[in-house]
């Protein structure tokens, strides 16, 4: 059911406040270094008003590509991981790979936009964002929250059946393999004052697409933004401009490393155009 226009106008005022304001901006400030109590009390009134909910995710969905034996093995190990920690079962998502993911775009009328110049293997980001987005669609067929993994994620932790949030949940620390300084960049803008269930999360961008549950007002928001807009790949696309974006703590889902994924695989060999 979509928001109603009061939700709305309610969000704005908020948002104003917390952002624009010189006593919304100063509140932040104090709240970062008050007490837990405080701090946990205010979030949850936020998430009271802006119809955050504690919702039951059954249906899980790991992208996979089948004719890829790396990422079936990776999958299959993260797959009986979060068995072992009481997530229950994961379907196979068959993934979009660089020989179709231009047409799945068109199909949806989608305009892609590449981020940097003289980069390799566009087409093979491409696919990863369109696996994504017709997992998005997915959600809003069934309209209900789904959660969706990477073949490279592995569960390390008790993955819970239910998680408050408004429209994405990360679950994974995605940035495991990046850069160190990019970590460091990163972690700047985290609080990691709440650390168990819902965390405020400060960045702009989503820290990897590894590991993550959506709603179907979020997914919706991001299929809109894909058909209205442009798309990229998919963690520079998920951005908090469009959905509100939450952490789940502690973080149930590391990176593979074992495994490197198929992406990193392929970033030496050049792409025929």
């Amino acid at each position: 059911m979509h928001k109603n226009s009061g939700v709305a106008l309610l969000e704005k005022l908020l948002f104003y406040f917390w952002h624009k304001t010189w006593v919304g901006k100063n509140l932040k400030k104090v709240l970062r270094t008050h007490t837990f109590v405080s701090r946990n009390w205010v979030v949850q009134v936020k998430y009271f008003l802006l119809d955050v909910k504690n919702r039951k995710v059954d249906k899980k969905f790991m992208i996979v590509l089948m004719k890829d034996h790396l990422s079936l093995e990776s999958a299959e190990k993260c797959r009986q991981s979060i068995r072992r920690h009481g997530g229950g079962e994961v379907e196979y998502f068959t993934a979009i790979d660089e020989h179709h993911s231009e047409a799945v775009l068109k199909k949806h009328g989608i305009d892609w936009i590449k981020l940097g110049s003289n980069r390799r293997n566009e087409k093979t980001l491409m696919g990863c964002f369109a696996s994504h987005f017709l997992l998005w669609l997915k959600c809003i067929e069934i309209d209900e929250p789904i959660m969706v993994f990477e073949s490279d994620a592995l569960c390390v932790r008790a993955l819970p059946s239910r998680l408050r949030f408004r429209h994405i949940i990360n679950l994974a620390d995605g940035y495991c393999r990046r850069d160190y300084l990019i970590k460091k960049e990163v972690a700047q803008f985290l609080d990691k004052s709440l650390h168990h269930g819902s965390v405020r999360y400060d960045a702009i961008l989503m820290p990897g697409t590894v590991a993550y549950a959506i709603s179907p007002d979020g997914a919706r928001r991001l299929v809109k933004k894909a058909k209205t807009g442009f798309a990229c790949e998919a963690d520079h696309f998920v951005e908090k401009s469009t959905v509100d974006i939450v952490e789940r703590h502690p973080l149930p889902i590391e990176l593979n490393t074992d495994f490197p994924s198929y992406l990193e695989r392929k970033r030496d060999v050049p792409q025929e155009d």
